[in-house]
């Protein structure tokens, strides 16, 4: 989601930085990372 574009979406889920990258699982939030990751964090993450 483009917070420039959706800011309402930003403040409901507490994004501050860019980049944040938000891993939902049935609905919810289960991870979250600020900044840059390595590819095999994201993996995990989404695995």
């Amino acid at each position: 989601v483009n917070i420039d574009d959706n800011p309402g979406s930003a403040e409901r889920f507490g994004v501050n930085s860019i980049p944040t990258l938000m891993v939902f699982r049935n609905g919810q939030v289960s991870d979250s990372f600020v900044g840059v990751r390595p590819k095999t964090q994201l993996q995990a993450a989404i695995s």
